[in-house]
């Protein structure tokens, strides 16, 4: 009895196709089929460290437990719930804060007013984002 397949295609034919798509099965389950990635650069990070001054009510302060409170408190912990990108935040005295972002040590300062001496530090810090990204 003959297949459909087999009587609108001669069996040399046939033997062809299915050793093409064996090929072809064989390639995809090996992973040798090149996939696209995306760049390490334009994948958002898991997590960002913010450092910021300490005691600047309302925008951060702490509470009598030492927890910190306050309107930048409240902005980044929704940035993170809407981004999913884990957010550490250190508040510190400012001195401190610039110095932990002249490290390394931070992504992000947060500050409600730019003093003109952290201008030096947040060029910098982003100048060196840009040529490792």
């Amino acid at each position: 009895m003959m297949h459909r397949l087999e009587s609108k295609f001669p069996l040399r034919q046939l033997m062809l196709l299915r050793l093409f798509l064996w090929a072809l099965l064989v390639l995809c389950s090996s992973g040798a089929v090149a996939q696209t990635q995306v760049p390490s650069y334009e994948m958002p990070p898991r997590s960002i460290t913010v450092v910021m001054d300490d005691n600047y009510p309302p925008f951060i302060f702490r509470d009598a437990a030492g927890k910190l409170q306050g309107i930048l408190q409240d902005t980044w912990a929704l940035w993170e719930k809407h981004t999913g990108i884990t957010v550490k935040l250190h508040a510190m005295d400012w001195s401190q804060a610039l110095r932990a972002m002249q490290a390394g040590q931070a992504d992000v300062t947060h500050s409600t007013a730019l003093r003109a001496s952290a201008s030096p530090c947040l060029t910098a810090r982003s100048q060196k984002a840009s040529k490792n990204p």
